[in-house]
Parts: C-alpha cells; sequence; structure tokens
C-alpha cells in the first residue's frame, strides 16, 4: 500500500534566504583575523592585481597586444619574459621599456650579467644613464635576487609614487653559485633551474606588492634530446612484414639520406616507412605496434648520458632526450615520460623503473663530459618509438627551441613575448650595401593581462630603435579591408586603404557624407604625413584602437592560429596529470 506524504516537491520550496549575501561579513572577519586586508570584494573594492600603470615597450602594436589598450605595454608588479634566438631585438627591446620608464621619471635598474652593455648604444637610442638610471654588474644568480629584493625595497622606499623597472639581461648568461665556485668538470645539471624555482618565489610577491615591472631577457635554444645515430631501431616498408633491425645511420642510409651531409637542425620529410613502438599506456604494458616515420633530423652534438636496464639494454642519449619511467613508489598508472637530466636529477631520491620491450626494468644512469651526435625521427601517433629496446619519446614533435632555466620563468612570468625573425635590413651608404637593422615578429606565447597567442611585426633600426610605421599601415588597412563594420570616431567615418602605389586615407562625416580628409601618400610617407600628424591624431587613434584592441566575440582580429607548442610545455604537463600526480610531483622543482 502506497504511503501518501504531505511533504511538498523540493522543487515548490522556497529556498531560505536566498537574496542574503554573505561574503561582506566573510571578508571582515577574514581580515579582522589576517590584521590586515587580504580579502576584497571585487565589485567594490580594488583588486590587488589591478594594474596601475603600463610602461612602453616602443612599439604601439606591441603595447596593444600584451595591454590590449589604448597606451598600454608592460603592466607595473609584473614579471615579463623577453625570449628569442641570438641578435633578434631581445635587448633594443629592453632599452626602449627603460626609456619609456624615464620619460615616465620613473627610475631604472639594469642587472648586466653578459658584460655587453654599451654605454654609447644607451645614450643613442635616449636612455639617460646619468639620472633615474642604476647599472649592477653580476652574474651569479642568488646574488642577483638579493639585489632585486632590496633594490625594490630602497627604490619604493625613496620616493613610491614612480615607475620602477629592472632588468635582468640575461637570464641565460646566469649562474648559480656552486657553478661558478665549482670546478669545471661539476655536473650541475638542473641546478640553475632549482635556483630560479626558489628565488621567483620569494620575490614574486614583492614584485606584485611594490608595483615594479621585472623584466627577464632569455636566450632561446634547441631542443637537443636526441639518440646517437648508433642506436639500434626496428623498421620496415609500410605495409610490409620485412622488419629490418639497424642503427638510425643505416635507416636514414636506406631512406637515401647520408646522416653526414644533412644540415644539422634541418629536417627531413620521407615517406614510406615505419618504426616499431609501444603504446605508452599502463592497460596495455606490452603491446608493439608500428608507427610511420614522418621526418629525420640530425642535431647538435650534446653531453652524454647513458642509461643501461637490468637485462642490458642500453642508451646514449642527450640530457633533454625523454624515456618512459615510473615510479617505484607508485603503483599504476604513475608513469610519465621524463627528460634524461631530471631522471639523473631524481633517481638517487626516488627509485625509478624505465619501460623497455620486455617490460618494466630498473637501470642505471650515468652523466658524461663527452658530446656525442644527436639523430631523431618524428613519429605520427604515439610520437615515440624502441630505441636500443627502450621506450623514447621523439622530441622533434613540438616546437624545437625552448629556454633555459627549466619551468621557473614560464610559471612565474605574467607575459611572455617570444621573438623570431632578425632577417636584415639593408641599405646602400656611400655606394656600399650596408645592414642598418632587422626585422623582428612578436607573438605573446603567454598573457595574463590580456588575450595571448597574439603576433605583430616591425623594424629595429640600429641606434634609433624600433621603427614599424609601415607595419602599422599593414595592419590598419588589412583591418578596413576585412572588418564588417567602418571605424567610426564622433559621426565621422574613417577608412585607410591602397594596393597599389598610392595609399589612401580618407575622413567623411556619415551624416551629410562631407569629405573631412582626403591624403593620398606612398606608404613610405605614412609615418610623417598621417600616423604622426597631430591633425590627424584622434582618428588614427580611433582607428588603431577598432584593430588592436579586441573585444568578447570579436573575430575580426588576427590571432595566432596554430600554437607552436613553444609554451607548449603545458601539453607535457596535461600528460603527466593524466599519467599520475606522482610523477608529476616528482619532476617538480
Amino acid at each position: 500500500m502506497a504511503i501518501k506524504s504531505n511533504k511538498k516537491p523540493l522543487l515548490d520550496e522556497p529556498a531560505a534566504n536566498e537574496d542574503t549575501d554573505f561574503s561582506a561579513e566573510l571578508i571582515k572577519q577574514i581580515n579582522k583575523e589576517a590584521g590586515n586586508k587580504i580579502a576584497f570584494n571585487l565589485g567594490t573594492d580594488e583588486a590587488p592585481t589591478t594594474v596601475k600603470r603600463w610602461i612602453s615597450t616602443g612599439s604601439k602594436q606591441l603595447d596593444y597586444i600584451i595591454s590590449n589598450r589604448r597606451n598600454g605595454g608592460v603592466a607595473e608588479g609584473r614579471i615579463v619574459e623577453i625570449q628569442g634566438p641570438p641578435s633578434s631585438g631581445k635587448s633594443h627591446i629592453a632599452y626602449e621599456i627603460a626609456k619609456s620608464t624615464q620619460r615616465m621619471n620613473g627610475i631604472v635598474v639594469y642587472i648586466d650579467t653578459e658584460n655587453a652593455t654599451s654605454v654609447e648604444n644607451l645614450e643613442g637610442l635616449g636612455i639617460d644613464i646619468r639620472k633615474r638610471f642604476v647599472f649592477i654588474q653580476e652574474t651569479c644568480i642568488e646574488d642577483i635576487f638579493k639585489v632585486i629584493e632590496s633594490t625594490i625595497e630602497k627604490a619604493r622606499n625613496l620616493k613610491a609614487d614612480v615607475p620602477v623597472t629592472v632588468i635582468w639581461d640575461s637570464v641565460a648568461a646566469s649562474a648559480p653559485k656552486a657553478e661558478i665556485e665549482g670546478d669545471y668538470d661539476q655536473n650541475t645539471i638542473g641546478l640553475a633551474a632549482r635556483v630560479l624555482s626558489k628565488g621567483f618565489r620569494k620575490v614574486t610577491d614583492v614584485i606584485g606588492d611594490k608595483n615594479v615591472c621585472l623584466v627577464l631577457l632569455n636566450q632561446q635554444r634547441t631542443k637537443i634530446g636526441c639518440v646517437s645515430p648508433e642506436t639500434m631501431i626496428s623498421y620496415r616498408p609500410v605495409g610490409t612484414n620485412q622488419e629490418r633491425v639497424g642503427t638510425m645511420r643505416s635507416f636514414f642510409k636506406e631512406t637515401g639520406i647520408y646522416f653526414n651531409s644533412m644540415i644539422i637542425g634541418n629536417p627531413v620529410d620521407i615517406s614510406g616507412w615505419e618504426v616499431k613502438t609501444l603504446i605508452a599506456d599502463h592497460n596495455n604494458f606490452s603491446e608493439v605496434v608500428w608507427k610511420p616515420v614522418l621526418r629525420v633530423v640530425r642535431k647538435p652534438s650534446a653531453p652524454r648520458i647513458n642509461i643501461t636496464t637490468a637485462s642490458g639494454f642500453s642508451l646514449d642519449c642527450s640530457p633533454d632526450h625523454k624515456v618512459f619511467v615510473r615510479s617505484v613508489n607508485f603503483p599504476c598508472p604513475s608513469e610519465w615520460y621524463a627528460e634524461a637530466k631530471d631522471i639523473y636529477k631524481t633517481v638517487k631520491n626516488y627509485p625509478l623503473q624505465i619501460k623497455t620491450i620486455g617490460g618494466w626494468e630498473p637501470f642505471q644512469i650515468k652523466s658524461s663530459l663527452e658530446d656525442i651526435e644527436n639523430a631523431d625521427i618524428e613519429v605520427e601517433g604515439e610520437h615515440s618509438y624502441l630505441s636500443n629496446g627502450i621506450l623514447s619519446h621523439n622530441t622533434m614533435y613540438g616546437d624545437p627551441t625552448t629556454t633555459p632555466g627549466g619551468m621557473a620563468i614560464p610559471y612565474h612570468a605574467s607575459t611572455r613575448i617570444k621573438l623570431t625573425g632578425g632577417q636584415q635590413i639593408k641599405q646602400s651608404i656611400n655606394g656600399k650595401e650596408a645592414v642598418i637593422g632587422i626585422n623582428v615578429t612578436c607573438k605573446t606565447i603567454k598573457n595574463k593581462v590580456a588575450r595571448p597567442w597574439r603576433e605583430v611585426s616591425f623594424e629595429i633600426h640600429f641606434g634609433k630603435g624600433v621603427r614599424e610605421d609601415e607595419n602599422v599601415f599593414d595592419e590598419l588597412r588589412e583591418y578596413c579591408e576585412k572588418c564588417k563594420d567602418p571605424v567610426i570616431f564622433e559621426g565621422k567615418k574613417i577608412k585607410l586603404e591602397g594596393t597599389s602605389q598610392w595609399k589612401y586615407f580618407q575622413v567623411n562625416d556619415v551624416k551629410t557624407g562631407e569629405i573631412i580628409v582626403d591624403e593620398k601618400f606612398y606608404k613610405s610617407e605614412f609615418g610623417s604625413r598621417i600616423l604622426n600628424n597631430p591633425e590627424y591624431a584622434d582618428y588614427v587613434t580611433a582607428l588603431m584602437d577598432a584593430t588592436f584592441i579586441m573585444k568578447n566575440g570579436d573575430d575580426n582580429h588576427k590571432t595566432v592560429a596554430s600554437i607552436d607548442l613553444g609554451s607548449a610545455t603545458e601539453v607535457e604537463a596535461a600528460k603527466v596529470e593524466k599519467l599520475g600526480r606522482a610523477g608529476k610531483n616528482l619532476l617538480a622543482d
């Protein structure tokens, strides 16, 4: 017999005190207990992370894509990394930031670890080296962090209302104290990354609290993570059972490529071949699969690391080469791909096993100052292959460039700017061709103050700084051609066009159709006649705002469509998370 209930359905019950907001009382109690204001209502209070000032990079385009606002730039109270290959314009952009800081009556602290700063170059670019400029020469990472911390405190105590910019040029040229004081043959793999990680944990809060901008210059390097050309692999023509076992060198030769004649770092596409690998999954411990080879490459020589398993599998590889390991102390699925240098660093404290064709095996790992030649193959799908019986990850997958210093800078930096290009700009001077500058492309590979993955291009002229008039013209014209709606400013329609020799800048009254501005010019005249003309400043600014400022749902702007995995350490981090938190914690600095 069914029992009837007098209780009304839950959906009919009114929510008790649904309009009551306890957050104000909670904020009050938290702040009272802490003794200072640490809890905020972001609707009424100014957030402690709100950027109060922006410092120009010298490029209007770059200022826009970093801050997504007019008169933007790099943010106070944040860490900014500018990375790129040698001679790509990193120092020039740092000088422009220093000059902008001084224009705002701010103080610049320049830490030189490369012993390469030119006084003439600084003065030539408009930096006042006599006032509001402090030059510090230091090479030890630990001492640099002490200088940064004390400088921030002293600068703010002297005058708290002006910008303070600290520039570290460069992180890659800085060394930990143990490396400086140790012998040349002392192994310090991973030491700089650990020191940087500790240092940034200490100074990040100080930088934010004191509203200081810390600019880090960092060098790019190529990921060497490869194996010796004498490494044994199993390969065969696609669609056959003709398995062959030979060295990486012999595989190259059989595909028509001779290792010694290959250009270092230049991948070569191949087809019609596949290699033997294992599925890197704890549910399929020894499932053998064949995967197509997409490309082969010869890489620069690197220090030798040797991995030898209990059953006799032996692999010579570079410090960045990745193999599949697991922790003995944690059962499956705590497995992950780890770089040889990280294994070397942690295996003494954390027992590990390595994945081979025969299963999981204990192993020994040794490091040597001796260099080895390096080769690699890119494999489809699993992105791994069996090398001398050991499961290896091909490191051609993704962006082949990285920066020294481990994960500390990618984690702590609010904005990371990646420079590429460096193509020379030549001009005839006195009848001789001379290099007067370089072309640079800047990409925001990480940005916590605006949208990331945007890029712009401009020129850097030696001794003069950023020159971007023609680049700005190209961006504005492209926007005017592709945007769905015209740019309107105070009832006036603004348009920039011209794909032939002549270019046109027009401003029309929307209601009457009256032509207010009608300028015809060459592209080389855009800067002097339009961009920097005070008479047209409001119109040009409105056009630049429309071109570069992105709003939610806005699809009229260029973004980087293909993430190049240069910041793709997040991809590897996701793999580690998937394969087990034990692996993530083990490799964390």
